[in-house]
């Protein structure tokens, strides 16, 4: 239900800032409003509407949101079964850029918030070896993350040969932020109460690099290219089952756990030469996205990769 209200939202927020677009001012960019279908028919929406105050000076709103599952084995357990949902949804606030240059070369810089939210949700079961209980258990797991960031970007722009070709380099850095966890787990029989956790940590540093490139064809349909990769670092507490040898029971314990996420992803689309909303053109394309995340709590922690492709349908004007 969250997911969908989410959702809702993202297509108000779409027609909110695409009415005063029917007034036809070129100089308006940046603007991306996308709908991605995955795999398994998820619809993933990525927009971002930026505000024009003046020629020089303008803020934005965005919104995103993804759905992944994953099945797969405990790790170190055979006999297992472990199914993962993970909603991840971004609302991003450009509180303010300033932006120059001449023609062919423009420069841009800024401040940004960002809010992002994950809800994951686990279960499964394990066959617990003899030497742990010879139990077998199932388990559920929630987990809610919550990451607000404070962005400094910044972005170049540059026009090549005879403005055909349109390129635009981009960066953002968070020095620092803060992530909250709520959590709820089982292991059902082996423990009767509820572990739970709320924590709220400081996180390291995170920045992302976006490259964004148009050529216009001279005729009815350009080509666009979007890539970028975001270093994500993630550290918090959760509560995890314990094993006493001496007393042969189990318990939870809090830990603390660290991670780093990198994502990368690229779309490929065309884009079409009509007059349907303003001076938005239509779009249609390819997109892929790679998920790492390695597991640093430990010297010998685990690597976990997932890939997303998508269908993409939508209108924009970045340049």
């Amino acid at each position: 239900m969250k997911q969908i209200v989410a959702n809702l939202f993202a297509v108000f927020l779409m027609f909110m800032f695409v009415s005063p677009l029917f007034a036809g001012e070129e100089t308006k960019d940046r603007i991306n409003i996308n709908f991605a279908v995955d795999e398994a028919g998820r619809f993933n929406p990525d927009i971002f509407m930026p505000i024009h105050w003046t020629e020089n000076y303008y803020s934005g709103i965005g919104y995103r949101s993804s759905k992944t599952t994953d099945s797969d084995v405990v790790e170190g357990f055979d006999e297992s079964r472990l199914s993962t949902t993970a909603d991840e949804r971004r609302i991003k606030l450009n509180l303010l850029s300033y932006e120059t240059g001449s023609e062919r070369l423009k420069y841009s810089i800024g401040g940004e918030i960002e809010h992002f939210t994950i809800e994951r949700k686990e279960f499964g079961y394990i066959h617990f070896p003899a030497s742990l209980g010879d139990d077998w258990v199932a388990f559920d797991n929630d987990v809610d993350i919550t990451l607000t960031r404070p962005y400094v970007r910044g972005d170049l722009t540059w026009l090549l040969f005879s403005q055909k070709v349109n390129l635009r380099i981009g960066g953002r850095v968070s020095p620092s932020s803060t992530l909250k966890v709520e959590q709820e787990t089982r292991f059902k029989p082996i423990v009767t109460d509820t572990g739970t956790n709320k924590s709220n940590e400081n996180q390291d540093l995170s920045y992302e690099i976006t490259f964004d490139g148009l050529y216009k064809t001279g005729t009815f349909i350009d080509f666009a290219i979007t890539a970028g990769y975001e270093f994500l670092p993630l550290k918090y507490d959760l509560a995890t089952l314990a094993y006493d040898s001496g007393t042969l029971t189990y318990s939870f314990e809090n830990s603390t756990i660290k991670a780093e996420e990198t994502t990368l992803s690229a779309e490929f689309k065309l884009l079409l030469d009509v007059n349907i909303i303003g001076f938005l053109k239509p779009a249609i394309g390819y997109g892929i996205k790679k998920v790492e995340t390695k597991d640093k709590t430990t010297n010998n922690g685990t690597t976990k990769k997932e890939t997303t492709n998508f269908l993409l349908m939508g209108f924009e004007k970045k340049f």
